[in-house]
């Protein structure tokens, strides 16, 4: 997978990555700052290593509205 675009939510609570997959379609994550829900705790200043995966389209520009949606953008 290849990084398309990095965005942080308004209050830098939540960071949202788009990549593009080797089959061509586009995924986004969503971290949350610190923390994570593995039960291993991260520094604050950090993201978790957990994400959700709130997109997966055939376009860039639909993985970024909806990663927009969600970050409140």
């Amino acid at each position: 997978m290849f990084l398309i675009e990095r965005t942080v939510s308004p209050g830098e609570e939540r960071l949202a990555e788009i990549y593009m997959r080797t089959d061509g379609l586009f995924e986004g994550h969503i971290h949350r700052k610190g923390g994570s829900s593995s039960g291993v705790a991260t520094p604050p200043e950090s993201w978790s290593t957990d994400y959700e995966v709130c997109a997966l389209t055939e376009t860039l520009s639909a993985a970024k509205t909806i990663i927009d949606e969600e970050l409140g953008l």
